[in-house]
């Protein structure tokens, strides 16, 4: 993980740009034409597969600025173009570029573009006020970092797309026939006129396509998809005109909506809902990262907005399960005995009604207790500036109120019952007498789960809940991550314990502030001995099968 900071207009010219003048340069600009622009910039710095590209940046800064100050700014080694900045341009563009006649636009220079760009990285950041309270620090730091974590993808969209395919052909289907179920594949079409199998193969067509920077590099002029591409696929035009409606929308239709619900700062929930921009007869890639995620939130979304407001809850519960049934499946694969020993769902032996938690691995002397938690956290809560508001959602979804106990009550009252020994503790199939540590794990669907700060207020929270008192089996602090983390970790645990990983998270980030990989140690690097990170195959398998969907579908 790279730590960069990017160069501002103040920075250069040595004065602070406000709003105002970054509309002013756009109000000069023709809308279809910026868009063009930010739209093969932000796909050729290439977010989706490595890191930024060094040389798309390099070439951007020569392009867009004057021969001296981009000589300075290279010989610096300074960053300004990025993917929270695009994001940011690119719904200003749409209210603010206006749409001007080809006969009326004055030819201009991309290097007088340059300064669009440093102001925008001036307005970037604006830090959550704070408050009297005890945990204030904490969440301001979460709602600021929030963006950056989004923007410089801190987790790996294409492991969604495996991930999203299992949810729903693997994991829902075996619970089909039991309460509480709902037949996604059906609901999705319901709700939006495209199959779900038609839906991921158009996905996996148009998506995986954009995985290919070098089409860009070769003529920027022709990028994106022309309207007469779908004509050769055999798919009704109804179901295609369907599907284009869930991925993608005019400027016109961009800019209304922006206007109607003027998003808070750094939320960039348009352009995900919408990642393809559809201007003349070409759609254009806005931002590749956030199509590629449309596999999942797409069909979570579709359905939960076409829904009464009674069924959404059971719908989410309904997803939430489905995910935990996913993340233990994730760890029965990976995990080999006796190095991690799996038990799913453990249950005391006094009650057999009553789980201990969703799973315990045991790694010699060490225990994982584990919880997962598939809520997503509000976008209000996150994108705004309330540290109230966040924390209530923060309670809500994955600390639990009183004896609505969620993730971390729940882990606190597992680890509990368990220390305080006796028959009520005894827990079946699993023995737990020569443990000498406890690690609590929470593991969140939500990104949220892996941001800045967010370990740290849970594990604040976790302690003082436990109020612990001393007792010969110690218990660390509460180690919380997301999907991502573990779909990332799965290929180590057949040669690494479990613990040896989060014991060396702890080590070297007491605090718990920095995302898990940003502070983990040297424990992965020398599992891969000199290699690259090893790959999670289950998701790449899952992802491959895809490919076999998109043959089905297209009679290939």
């Amino acid at each position: 993980m790279q730590e960069k900071v990017y160069l501002p207009y103040s920075q250069v010219h040595g004065v602070k740009p406000d709003l105002m003048k970054l509309r002013e340069a756009l109000s000069l600009q023709d809308r279809a034409t910026m868009l063009r622009i930010l739209s093969v910039l932000n796909f050729s710095l290439n977010h989706l597969l490595t890191d930024p590209s060094e040389e798309a940046q390099k070439a951007a800064i020569r392009r867009f600025f004057p021969l001296a100050l981009a000589s300075e700014i290279l010989r610096r080694d300074d960053v300004v173009f990025h993917r929270h900045q695009l994001l940011f341009l690119i719904q200003e563009a749409f209210v603010y570029c206006p749409d001007i006649n080809p006969s009326e636009q004055n030819a201009t220079s991309l290097t007088q573009l340059g300064d669009i760009f440093l102001i925008a990285n001036d307005l970037l950041f604006t830090p959550a006020p704070g408050t009297n309270a005890n945990d204030s620090g904490i969440l301001q730091l979460i709602l600021n970092f929030v963006p950056i974590s989004e923007a410089n993808l801190l987790t790996n969209p294409l492991l969604k797309m495996g991930r999203s395919h299992l949810l729903v052909t693997k994991f829902a289907e075996r619970r089909r026939g039991t309460a509480g179920f709902f037949d996604i594949p059906f609901l999705f079409q319901q709700a939006t006129g495209v199959e779900f199998k038609t839906f991921e193969a158009l996905m996996a067509v148009i998506f995986t396509r954009l995985a290919n920077v070098a089409q860009a590099k070769k003529d920027p002029t022709q990028f994106g998809f022309s309207v007469t591409y779908f004509d050769q696929l055999p798919i009704g035009k109804g179901e295609i005109s369907s599907f284009l409606q869930i991925v993608g929308a005019s400027p016109d239709e961009f800019a209304s909506n922006l206007k109607a619900y003027p998003p808070q700062p750094n939320d960039f929930r348009f352009v995900r809902d919408k990642p393809l921009v559809h201007i003349t007869d070409h759609f254009f890639p806005l931002d590749p990262p956030s199509g590629v995620e449309k596999f999942e939130s797409g069909v979570f979304w579709s359905i939960f907005k076409s829904m009464n407001p009674h069924e959404r809850n059971p719908f989410s519960s309904f997803w939430g399960h489905i995910f935990e049934d996913y993340a233990l499946w994730l760890l029965e694969q990976s995990c080999i005995p006796p190095l991690n020993h799996l038990y799913k769902n453990p249950k005391y032996v006094q009650d057999l009604n009553h789980e201990v938690c969703d799973a315990i691995v045991v790694c010699g002397r060490i225990a994982v207790f584990l919880e997962m938690k598939g809520s997503t956290i509000a976008s209000d809560a996150k994108y705004g500036s309330d540290i109230n508001k966040l924390r209530d959602e923060i309670e809500k979804k994955y600390v639990g109120l009183g004896n609505d106990r969620k993730g971390v009550r729940q882990l606190v009252a597992a680890i509990d019952t368990f220390l305080k020994g006796g028959r009520t503790a005894e827990i079946q199939d699993v023995d737990l007498r020569s443990i000498s540590t406890i690690i609590p794990v929470l593991v969140t669907r939500d990104d949220f789960g892996g941001y800045f700060g967010v370990n740290a207020y849970l594990n604040r929270r976790f302690k003082e809940i436990r109020n612990a008192s001393r007792h010969q089996v110690s218990v660390t602090s509460c180690v919380c991550i997301n999907s991502d983390t573990l779909e990332k970790l799965t290929p180590y645990l057949a040669d690494t314990s479990f613990a040896d990983i989060l014991s060396s998270r702890l080590r070297n980030d007491k605090a718990l502030c920095a995302p898990f990989f940003a502070r983990v140690g040297q424990i992965l690097k020398q599992k891969n001995k000199g290699e690259s990170d090893r790959e999670p195959l289950l998701l790449k398998a899952a992802a491959y099968t895809i490919s076999d969907v998109a043959r089905e579908v297209f009679g290939i």
